[in-house]
């Protein structure tokens, strides 16, 4: 029973360090539609857009479909969802767009891909 157990912690602790491994890649909405709506954020120009450091988002969807959230507020630039865990999100900087920018790791994308499409 106890090695049971040290093969299930080892197990878990594998997984733990394959999805912090996982790096966050740009997703164009050509290939995902994103739509974050309800919402307002503070943000603080970063290297690639301005990341939401505060704020709340009322509703978030892809493909039409409504991602539910674990919470409603941004934390540290992301979208803290139930099923796909943390989604990084950057808004423009920019006055005459209105546009932001989704970033997942491929085990986000690969499962954000199977819900969109179904």
């Amino acid at each position: 029973m106890r090695q049971a157990m040290n093969l299930l912690t080892v197990a878990l602790l594998l997984v733990a360090c394959n999805l912090q491994a996982e790096g966050y890649e740009f997703v164009p909405p050509t290939e995902l539609k994103f739509k974050i709506q309800d919402f307002y954020y503070n943000g603080a120009v970063a290297d690639d857009g301005v990341r939401p450091n505060g704020g709340e988002v009322g509703k978030f969807s892809c493909g039409g479909k409504r991602i539910e959230l674990a919470k409603p507020d941004f934390e540290a630039g992301q979208i803290v969802t139930k099923k796909f865990g943390k989604i990084r999100v950057r808004f423009s900087s920019s006055l005459t767009s209105d546009g932001f920018a989704v970033f997942l790791s491929p085990s986000q994308k690969a499962a954000l891909r199977k819900f969109c499409s179904a």
